[in-house]
């Protein structure tokens, strides 16, 4: 074990677990003025100091000691190992109090690969092992769960033991728990401890715990997406009159695509899905990756049918964001799929909405469909005009006379063939008279 106030600080909080004179003989011997020290450093209070000077004289007088100096937590987060100290006295990174990080459960990786412990043993001391405890809970939360616990074997034995006493290094870094695993948003505490069973050491096993509160450290987990759509429209060439955009989701002083009525149209009249917008941000890490427009035309009131797409590729990278963030618009306007072709006269209703996939802590797609209502507008189909279409003219009737004998008028007809409809030409008389 190496000299110092500082390791035998170390020692009074990692074998705090047992009385006070056990502790004391857990620590190899230093002059007297090093417990002194050490109780300074603690701050305990007078009984406590007394306790110390009774087990400084039970250690000199019993060469059976032994105990643990150093520990470590190594994890290893997104892939890079790391070594944490558990307490300040032994420099280096420190686990206790620490702020590992915030987190995405489904992409990044805390494994707890394990860790070490050093130990010293003097006369008949035997350190015969080593373990590692830990658990991951909520912060705050009444119910942690059980320790997981990883062996540490015997590694190898150090130098910096006095004579009759030996340091041993006791580690392991084949752990592979990932503790981000399936974790919800939230903040969480990893929670550690170390121990060494032993015999002949005077006592039973030796704890590495911060005096019985073990050693903490905290992470975050945000699996929220930091990208999003904003704006959406729907592109409308309506008789062939240009491209008419619609809003979606979007407060402008454009039409609005929900509830409009887009009038009536012949058989041979067209109204064609021109494409669509979509106006999307992204931040940080998360990317947005593709946008489409969704249709489908169906009877009014029988929603039925699949949705077909249009893409709307990538337009250009806007103003406006913030810092670490960038605006993006996504557009289609030379569609060609009209609508009207194959419907039979009748009211119909066409139902759009629009999405943008993304990836993120959980990749997944931005939606502008109104709750899941998506958006709706009406609009009538009637047949072509038609013409009546009359027979020719039948024969003339016979000449009526009157009541003077004298000839007066006579008559002919003819039928309707085809009668008018959707505003075409109506029908001409059906009787003549002269």
């Amino acid at each position: 074990m190496p000299d110092g106030d500082a390791s035998i600080s170390g020692l009074l909080s990692a074998t705090a677990d047992t009385n006070a004179c056990v502790h004391m003989k857990t620590i190899y011997p230093q002059p007297f003025r090093h417990f002194v020290s050490t109780y300074a450093a603690v701050g305990q209070g007078r009984k406590l100091l007394l306790a110390l000077l009774a087990a400084a004289l039970s250690f000199f007088a019993s060469p059976q000691s032994g105990g643990i100096f150093e520990g470590y937590v190594f994890l290893t987060v997104n892939g890079s190992f790391n070594t944490y100290h558990l307490q300040t006295n032994t420099g280096g990174t420190v686990f206790n109090g620490a702020n590992l990080g915030t987190f995405c459960s489904a992409r990044n990786s805390i494994v707890f690969s394990g860790g070490e412990n050093k130990t010293f043993k003097c006369g008949s001391c035997d350190i015969t092992g080593g373990n590692i405890f830990y658990r991951v809970y909520p912060q705050g939360s009444s119910t942690p769960p059980a320790f997981t616990s990883l062996s540490l074997p015997f590694a190898a034995n150090i130098a910096g033991a006095g004579g009759g006493c030996q340091n041993q290094q006791w580690r392991t870094s084949g752990g592979s728990q990932n503790v981000l695993a399936g974790l919800g948003n939230g903040t969480y505490v990893l929670e550690v401890f170390t121990n060494a069973p032993n015999a002949g050491c005077n006592g039973g096993t030796f704890f590495y715990s911060n005096l019985g509160q073990n050693y903490r450290a905290t992470f975050s987990v945000n699996n929220n997406p930091n990208s999003g759509l904003f704006e959406s429209y729907a592109v409308l060439n309506i008789k062939g009159a240009g491209n008419s955009f619609y809003d979606l989701n979007a407060s402008t002083s454009l039409p609005d695509l929900q509830g409009a009525n887009l009038g009536s149209f012949f058989t041979n009249e067209t109204l064609v899905i021109a494409g669509g917008e979509n106006k999307t941000f992204k931040c940080g890490l998360d990317n947005v990756t593709a946008s489409r427009l969704r249709y489908r035309v169906y009877p009014a009131g029988s929603p039925a049918g699949a949705f077909l797409a249009v893409n709307l590729p990538f337009a250009s990278n806007d103003a406006g964001a913030g810092q670490g963030c960038q605006n993006q618009t996504w557009r289609s306007t030379t569609g060609s799929a009209n609508v009207i072709a194959g419907l039979q006269p009748g009211n119909y209703t066409l139902e759009v909405y629009s999405e943008s996939d993304y990836t993120s802590c959980v990749d997944g797609t931005h939606f502008a469909n109104r709750g899941g209502a998506n958006y709706r507008a009406n609009f009538t189909v009637q047949g072509l005009p038609v013409n009546c279409v009359l027979s020719d003219w039948g024969e003339w009737s016979p000449w009526s006379t009157d009541a003077c004998g004298e000839t007066a008028t006579r008559t002919r007809q003819r039928s309707v063939i085809t009668p008018a409809a959707n505003g075409g030409a109506e029908c001409g008389p059906l009787t003549e008279t002269e």
